[in-house]
């Protein structure tokens, strides 16, 4: 395997170096190797007992500061009413001999009302739909729910389901 010319050149440059460092070199460079000499830890003795003067330059700088601004409270006499969101939707309705059956949703689950139904699974004026609302009552024409806090009565039209 042939060295190309400057490869040779700078390999012999470096280990000049080397040697020149070994015999002719200074002390400094024994605090480059790790190993303190007497003469550093002199200069390290006398270093401490400088005193210690720190400014505003030492200190580390926020990259990141967070700016508040102040708060102002309003304050009002009358108690803030906050209202309960509505989930139900009219599903469908269906039509039986002396009966309606109403069926309302939340997007995820389906409920069946019923004025005068006597079965398990219908929900009757006066019962619990969720822990929030209440089936209010039934109407030809609409159904009223009823919030639990009994702030928010909402209706339900049936006007869009109605059969001619």
């Amino acid at each position: 395997m042939k060295i190309p010319l400057y490869l040779k050149v700078s390999l012999v440059f470096t280990l000049s170096l080397v040697v020149w460092a070994q015999f002719f070199g200074d002390d400094s460079a024994g605090a480059l190797s790790g190993t303190p000499t007497r003469s550093a830890v002199a200069q390290k003795v006398q270093e401490d007992k400088k005193p210690v003067v720190r400014d505003e330059s030492d200190e580390l700088a926020d990259l990141f500061p967070v700016y508040t601004l102040p708060v102002e409270e309003e304050t009002s006499a009358a108690p803030v009413v906050q209202e309960v969101a509505f989930p139900f939707q009219l599903a469908g309705l269906w039509l039986s001999d002396s009966e309606k059956i109403i069926i309302i949703t939340d997007g995820t689950r389906n409920w069946l009302l019923c004025s005068n139904c006597g079965k398990k699974d219908f929900i009757q004026p006066g019962d619990l739909i969720t822990p929030d609302w209440k089936l209010q009552a039934i109407e030809p024409d609409h159904v009223t729910i009823k919030a639990m806090s009994g702030q928010v009565e909402k209706r339900i039209d049936l006007n869009s389901l109605k059969i001619k």
